[in-house]
């Protein structure tokens, strides 16, 4: 059987932004692969050191694409980073960026996602109520087209189990693991030692599809050192490697 192929193309419909060009390349990847969507922004309104962007996404079609993380590339180092899912269709966004070197390239960073749609679509990016350094930046879009070569195939999506955050975890604290669910499944968590023993950690039930949350703190019955949380769920199961240090 052939590999059904997206060819996503991304464009900007709308920059009002008055002091430059905001603008994306091109990504291509197959069905269930992180894409990524480039934005930059220039040099003109940030400084050197921390640089705060925030916003509103609106997502016309949430069936075609799904936001994971932001990403900075070149001289910009994300300190912090939220990324909220409100709905399937909005999202807010939160970065701080640390600029570490005279540059006059401007920001650079990219939304990753998810590709879902194993038929042509289209959806839009809608970025709203921006704010580059608390100074507003006028609203844009980005028109996200995906198409099939071959036969097309049936959207699809697995269970996922996103990294950690914070981490390394410290003794006596805590972390949280995000996952998504691609429809009601029965979630169970478990723990797996360098030695690759498993063990049971917890059953949460069934939960509803969508994004949910697991907090897990390791206790006194660790050691220091490399272990993986495992997630299980009706379709699948997804494994993130994560560090315990005392």
């Amino acid at each position: 059987m052939g590999k059904t192929i997206l060819i996503i193309n991304i464009f900007f419909l709308m920059t009002r932004f008055s002091l430059s060009q905001i603008y994306s390349d091109t990504a291509i990847g197959e069905v269930g692969d992180e894409l990524s969507v480039n934005i930059n922004i220039p040099d003109s309104n940030t400084t050197f050191g921390t640089n705060k962007f925030s916003g509103t996404i609106f997502i016309t079609n949430p069936t075609v694409f799904y936001p994971d993380t932001i990403i900075s590339t070149l001289d910009f180092l994300i300190t912090k980073n939220d990324l909220k899912r409100k709905s399937d269709s909005l999202w807010n966004f939160y970065i701080e960026l640390q600029k570490t070197s005279d540059t006059t390239s401007g920001i650079k960073i990219s939304l990753k996602g998810e590709a879902l749609a194993g038929t042509d679509s289209v959806c839009t990016l809608d970025f709203s109520n921006i704010k580059l350094n608390n100074k507003p930046i006028k609203d844009f879009s980005i028109l996200i087209i995906t198409h099939t070569l071959g036969i097309p195939s049936s959207y699809y999506r697995f269970a996922r189990l996103k990294q950690n955050f914070p981490n390394p975890i410290e003794e006596g604290g805590f972390t949280k693991w995000h996952y998504n669910l691609d429809k009601p499944s029965v979630v169970e968590f478990y723990i797996i030692d360098y030695r690759a023993k498993e063990t049971f950690l917890i059953n949460l039930g069934e939960q509803s599809y969508g994004i949910h949350e697991y907090i897990f703190e390791p206790g006194m019955g660790y050691t220091s050192g490399v272990y993986w949380m495992k997630l299980k769920t009706n379709s699948g199961e997804s494994i993130q490697p994560f560090v315990i240090v005392k």
